[in-house]
């Protein structure tokens, strides 16, 4: 039995904190699921610059692709990479809590375990993109932000290219993951 398998998984995953060491706050529940207005890329861009397809027969799939590309790549690195509104749920009792899919533009409320709104005076949020909460250390908090990159970094635009472009290679694979071209360009993204 290889008792290292998920060791990756766990220093990815473990919310470290540098001021206190390892940190046991749990982000609870995320809504990230605002529609976006436009995709980073266009299908023809797609098969044009970087797919090299000719064949029009595939547009709806190809499409469907690269918003799956992009939510995967999303996820990978807990980054938004088109701005939209985000709904966290945090477990915040030990306080430090970096909050999910920054960049965060801005914070539009906090509110306590009753659903009652904090005002600026009772909460404390530090860092410039990629935001972390202080206090108050309460057991949850409901925080509603802005996020995203207003004019998403060339090097994310590839990586879902990418992504886009291994899920549409490997379709009807059964074990498909993330590419391995997105991975390399992905991993500094990933806050550990």
């Amino acid at each position: 039995m290889d008792y290292r398998a998920n060791e990756d998984y766990y220093w990815r995953n473990r919310g470290y904190s540098t001021a206190k060491g390892p940190s046991y706050n749990q982000i609870i529940d995320v809504d990230i699921s605002e529609g976006v207005s436009a995709e980073l890329f266009t299908v023809s861009e797609f098969k044009s610059q970087y797919g090299k397809i000719d064949d029009t027969t595939e547009d709806t799939l190809i499409a469907l692709l690269i918003t799956a590309a992009r939510q995967m790549c999303e996820q990978y690195t807990a980054t938004n990479f088109i701005t939209r509104q985000v709904i966290a749920v945090i477990n915040n009792c030990n306080g430090g809590t970096y909050l999910p899919y920054g960049p965060i533009e801005s914070i539009v409320s906090v509110k306590d375990i009753d659903d009652n709104t904090l005002t600026t005076d009772e909460y404390k949020i530090v860092g410039v993109y990629f935001k972390q909460i202080l206090w108050p250390t309460a057991s949850y908090l409901k925080i509603i932000y802005e996020a995203g990159y207003p004019v998403c970094p060339e090097n994310l635009i590839n990586a879902v290219k990418a992504q886009t472009l291994f899920l549409y290679e490997n379709r009807g694979d059964n074990n498909v993951g993330m590419s391995p071209l997105a991975q390399i360009i992905l991993n500094p993204l990933i806050r550990k």
